[in-house]
């Protein structure tokens, strides 16, 4: 090879070989999607092929993305009033389903539009525990239905209350819970705390699993996790959204008072 071709072509050999080292090292930087904690549940749908899981059946219709990285509340809140709703044996060619907009729109006491924009609310994004019991209950009154709506904290209350209600949860078609929890917790992502909401899908108590419906669908699909991790996921305490839990969502389907 002639002087000048080596001149040419040593530069390109240099940036490859350079690219092809940073490539590897890119690649043995790499995280699982899903840490320890978590299993997708496309890995894992034994429980359904026994169990009645009317919570996961009647909210599957209805699964949607948040509209943007701060909207898990809105998300999760339109698939739970939607699978109530929405599923019922009759409804009209005029019915819309609830969407995200819908509720940023009628939701007015949380001041639930800023708080999941983009530009957020003096700083925060997103809602805490007792703000998401509040958007729900005005999304009830909102869509004329009767709920009975519960914030459970548990930073002094034990993982056998916790594992209870939802039990309990699970046995009643009439409820749901959406969980407050911090995300990287259970999917080991990095960069966190992240404080997410999402509802929950299933109970498997022979193995003591809960489905989480992450609402984060640019990212996650259903996964399973103990309900250990979930307990000390709602118990992470972070600088802007306190401690998480549940909220507790009891609908009555006969028209009377909430059970």
């Amino acid at each position: 090879m002639s002087l000048h071709l080596k001149r040419v072509f040593f530069p390109w050999i240099v940036l490859f070989l350079l690219s092809v080292i940073l490539s590897a090292a890119i690649v043995a930087e790499a995280h699982p999607k899903y840490g320890p904690k978590a299993t997708p549940l496309i890995n894992d749908h034994q429980y359904f092929r026994g169990a009645v899981a009317s919570d996961f059946w009647r909210l599957m219709p209805f699964y949607v993305p948040q509209r943007n990285d701060y909207a898990c509340s809105v998300a999760s809140i339109a698939m739970v009033f939607n699978a109530a709703i929405k599923s019922r044996a009759r409804i009209t060619d005029t019915e819309r389903n609830i969407t995200q907009d819908m509720l940023l729109e009628s939701i007015r006491e949380v001041p639930l539009r800023e708080l999941v924009s983009k530009e957020g609310l003096q700083g925060r994004h997103g809602l805490t525990l007792d703000e998401l019991r509040a958007a729900v209950e005005q999304t009830a009154r909102s869509q004329g239905v009767r709920a009975h709506v519960t914030a459970h904290s548990f930073r002094n209350r034990s993982l056998e209350e916790f594992r209870e209600i939802l039990r309990a949860n699970e046995e009643n078609a009439a409820d749901f819970l959406l969980v407050h929890f911090v995300q990287d917790d259970l999917t080991g992502a990095r960069g966190g705390p992240y404080a997410h909401i999402s509802p929950i899908g299933a109970y498997d108590g022979a193995t003591r699993r809960v489905l989480i419906l992450d609402v984060d669908r640019e990212w996650y699909s259903p996964y399973w996790v103990s309900d250990g991790d979930l307990l000390a996921a709602c118990n992470h305490v972070t600088k802007l959204w306190g401690a998480g839990g549940l909220v507790h969502i009891r609908f009555d389907s006969t028209g009377g008072s909430p059970r």
